[in-house]
């Protein structure tokens, strides 16, 4: 209302300094806006679908066995163990190739770069490792 006394009178300047209240308040509203625009504009990257592609297969022994618990592993991507009958499954970005390692204890490690396109089911047979292990007596 015009005409008030205390509309002339001088208030203080706000102090904005770190142990203020109101320069905290300031601060996290701008730190929450800052957000809610990076989300926006980043929105529209996270949303690119990536096209799967499932790889599965058997694992087996010199005698073409299956080998349960065998440990596989994609380069960049998943890896995990074989069931109880030697199968694994495995979905991986679609790509022209991957690389697979299987390892398995007393048998030597394989690795191979496999053409994607072309794989329906892989069918892989590890070697015995040649070293013995030493007898206890």
């Amino acid at each position: 209302m015009p005409g008030r006394e205390d509309d002339h009178v001088a208030r203080p300047a706000i102090r904005w300094h770190p142990g203020n209240p109101h320069f905290i308040m300031m601060m996290m509203t701008i730190c929450r806006f800052s957000f809610l625009i990076y989300c926006f504009v980043s929105l529209p990257f996270g949303l690119v679908a990536q096209e799967l592609t499932t790889v599965h297969g058997i694992i087996l022994d010199e005698l073409a066995q299956p080998l349960s618990g065998a440990g596989f592993q994609i380069l960049n991507g998943p890896g995990g163990l074989t069931d109880s009958e030697g199968r694994f499954t495995v979905s991986v970005v679609a790509s022209d190739s991957i690389t697979i390692a299987i390892r398995y204890l007393g048998y030597e490690p394989w690795s191979g770069s496999l053409d994607l396109p072309q794989i329906e089911a892989l069918t892989i047979q590890l070697t015995p490792s040649s070293f013995a292990l030493k007898q206890w007596n």
